[in-house]
């Protein structure tokens, strides 16, 4: 059997997606982690919720946050 772990998505995250937002950026920040994720476009403020497997195949690269940044848009 094959093991499968969820990626540790972590509010303070910043994620990079595969496809650009409408406003032209690739950067979002992770508010919510959970099954569903909540996820914020570090351009222009455009909050989105997602299945965790979506983003997971829509995420190309994931900069983890450090505890003195959490919480604040990069």
């Amino acid at each position: 059997m094959q093991d499968f772990t969820l990626f540790p998505y972590q509010p303070g995250d910043v994620i990079t997606m595969r496809k650009p937002h409408p406003c032209g950026s690739k950067q979002w920040r992770v508010d919510k982690a959970g099954a569903e994720i909540t996820i914020v476009c570090c351009l222009c403020g455009h909050r989105h919720q997602m299945k965790r497997r979506d983003l997971e195949k829509a995420t190309r690269a994931v900069k983890h946050s450090t505890e003195e940044t959490k919480g604040q848009i990069t």
